[in-house]
């Protein structure tokens, strides 16, 4: 689902009468709720910092690094939609995109340009995991916060939240626990769900990328081309490299799948005692035990027969990757998890 968007358009296409009213809000993000009245508003705002949890529709006067005027509206079309609550949501950028423009048109209480005419700063782009309880969902994120691949640095925040490239305005990610944060929103009085909802929610592993600015200013297409196929490939694509794809407790089965992916049944022997040697001493020694490019062939092999870069840093494999997550099988809906809407 799309968690977040975040677009922008050119004050030069804007109506006259609303770029006069706009022009005393420069520098200032507000914050407007479901009917359309201004909350608060601070003169310092980043958008990039916004929550994908935030609720309601955010707006903003900004400029440019070329030198124009834009306005800035953000929100999570699923909280526009659903009175705040964002666990499940539409796929379809061009729906989400309008689920925006007329929450700001009744802010803004005028008629603003057409989809096409806006430019795409930001999505967020989210599946949900049912796993067996909150435990197994909590144990999860500690051995995710284990997953370091190559550049990609895992780090936690406030709770159990891990996080990658924090701050990144190309492509970050985060792993969380869906369900406390709907229960301190339940408390608040901010959202309203039934219990069989909070104790389902409560089993849900959540993988948040956030796509930035800097993805779309490098991308050749217009970002009304990413279909939900496009999008969902972009989350498995970046989320991949911490999971592997196969379970190696049994290494006859794990020889047998090297043999499948190397030139040789000789060289699927090696990666099979370079993986034996990772675990016995870690990556880090095992890797200075050989000659370079010795490790990079037998790791190349061990990466085609289903491997993380995570599980070579690490030398195991996350114990909750084969029966408990499937990256290609999130649950879409509350259906999915035997609950009524």
């Amino acid at each position: 689902m799309i968690d977040w968007l975040t677009m922008r358009c050119d004050f030069a296409v804007l109506p006259e009468a609303i770029r006069a009213s706009l022009m005393d809000c420069t520098g200032r993000i507000r914050y407007t709720d479901k009917n359309g009245e201004i909350q608060w508003e601070k003169v310092i705002g980043d958008f990039s910092n916004l929550r994908s949890d935030s609720p309601g529709l955010y707006w903003q006067v900004q400029g440019g690094t070329d030198h124009k005027l834009y306005l800035v509206i953000g929100a999570s079309p699923s909280s526009l939609l659903n009175q705040g609550v964002n666990v499940f949501g539409s796929d379809d950028i061009v729906d989400c995109s309008l689920v925006l423009i007329q929450a700001a048109q009744k802010a803004l209480t005028c008629f603003l340009p057409h989809y096409t005419l806006w430019q795409c700063r930001r999505i967020d782009i989210t599946e949900n995991y049912q796993l067996q309880s909150s435990q197994e969902v909590k144990a999860a994120l500690r051995c995710l916060l284990g997953a370091d691949s190559g550049r990609t640095k895992a780090s936690t925040v406030a709770g159990d939240t891990v996080v990658w490239n924090k701050g990144s305005d190309l492509l970050s990610g985060k792993g969380y626990h869906k369900g406390p944060q709907l229960e301190q929103l339940v408390r608040k009085g901010r959202i309203c769900l039934s219990p069989e909802m909070q104790l389902a929610a409560d089993k849900l592993l959540r993988l948040e990328l956030k796509v930035g600015s800097r993805w779309f200013r490098r991308s050749d297409e217009h970002w009304t081309a990413l279909t939900p196929e496009k999008l969902r490939k972009l989350h498995g694509d970046y989320f991949s490299r911490f999971f592997g794809k196969i379970e190696v407790s049994d290494m006859g089965t794990l020889l047998n799948e090297l043999e499948a992916v190397s030139p040789s049944p000789g060289q699927a022997l090696a990666a099979h005692r370079t993986w034996a040697l990772i675990r016995a001493v870690g990556s880090d020694q095992a890797r200075s035990s050989m000659p370079r490019t010795t490790w990079f062939r037998h790791t190349s092999i061990l990466k085609k027969a289903g491997f993380s870069d995570a599980d070579l840093l690490a030398a195991n494999v996350l114990p909750f990757r084969q029966k408990m997550i499937t990256l290609e099988s999130p649950v879409r809906s509350w259906s999915d998890m035997g609950v009524a809407a």
